[in-house]
């Protein structure tokens, strides 16, 4: 089989306010020296989020410990920033019942209106869910609702996340015309507040959409460009992202050295954050590329190493991808 999945990475407006790459180690000195409960609940929040970007399960962990924080001390926005947070965090593990309960909880918990940041954040969570499970049509019709929301309030920050993940439902659909507008939409946007984080994560999907109308060569330098940036930022997730669909792309290339590479370094940087649905694949990739070099032994180990991880993960596509390869 020659034909591999190419997979989108989700930009979530969790590592926006961290677009410098700030170290663990400097939020907690922060963290340290906060005066009030709700400056501390804030900084921990941000903490949470960045590592995310390096363990998802240990951001689980983290934010629940905060969610228990705002709820001692009554702190409204803590809870609400935490539980999107943590909507997150499950989504991405593929643990959605989890996802969806934290999620009808906001429904009744958040107190602004229907046309405010925090309902924008929700449906952009719901959808989140909705896309993860291949369900993108219903994932649109939330993208719309959080983007309609952000647009009549100007909400640039929450925009580019908006925008580059509605681009995937758009994707997976093939109506690549829609999914380059809302991908150049939010690459301009954080070109023009020079956020390098927004610009690594839209960069990456470019690469993808790209690749499915079959320009090779823009979707190789869009990939490169947005590893270069992730490495400057610290931005695992992006730079994972973008070696298991540069594995992709050279795999349908019948570029196998190459493919076998990225897939590996992939599934390496998977199995270090807790991606158990991207180091299945990644590792489904790699069998590919063995077999088509006649490895076909250590191909097979690979592929059933691969099948057993994606099952794990509940992701229809990376189990696909399992069986598949």
């Amino acid at each position: 089989m020659k034909r591999s999945v190419i997979l989108s990475l989700l930009l979530c407006s969790v590592l926006l306010t961290l677009a410098q790459g700030r170290k663990v180690d400097s939020i907690n000195n922060l963290i340290n020296k906060a005066t009030t409960d709700t400056g501390r609940i804030n900084l921990m929040v941000k903490k949470s989020k960045y590592v995310r970007n390096q363990n998802i399960d240990s951001s689980i962990a983290l934010a629940k410990k905060i969610l228990s924080e705002a709820r001692r001390v009554g702190y409204y926005q803590g809870e609400v920033n935490t539980r999107n947070n943590l909507i997150t965090s499950y989504c991405f593990k593929g643990d959605y019942k989890s996802a969806k309960e934290n999620l009808k909880f906001l429904e009744t918990f958040i107190k602004p209106s229907k046309d405010s940041s925090d309902y924008a954040d929700m449906y952009g969570n719901y959808g989140m869910m909705y896309g993860m499970q291949s369900k993108y049509d219903t994932s649109i019709q939330f993208y719309e609702k959080s983007i309609g929301i952000d647009e009549r309030h100007n909400n640039k920050a929450g925009l580019p996340g908006s925008y580059s993940n509605i681009a995937i439902g758009f994707q997976q659909l093939s109506n690549f015309p829609q999914a380059l507008f809302y991908q150049q939409k939010s690459l301009k946007l954080a070109e023009d507040a020079k956020d390098e984080v927004s610009q690594a994560y839209t960069l990456v999907n470019l690469g993808i959409t790209y690749t499915q109308i079959l320009d090779s060569a823009k979707s190789e330098q869009a990939y490169k460009k947005s590893i270069l940036l992730a490495q400057k930022n610290e931005l695992k997730d992006v730079e994972l992202y973008a070696y298991t669909n540069l594995s992709s792309l050279y795999i349908n290339q019948s570029k196998w050295k190459e493919g076998y590479e990225f897939a590996m370094k992939s599934a390496s940087l998977a199995e270090k954050m807790g991606d158990l649905g991207i180091q299945a694949s990644s590792l489904s990739k790699a069998s590919v590329s063995l077999a088509n070099t006649g490895e076909f032994s250590e191909a097979m180990d690979l592929a059933k190493k691969g099948i057993l991880i994606a099952d794990s993960s509940k992701q229809p596509l990376n189990i696909y991808q399992g069986f598949a390869s």
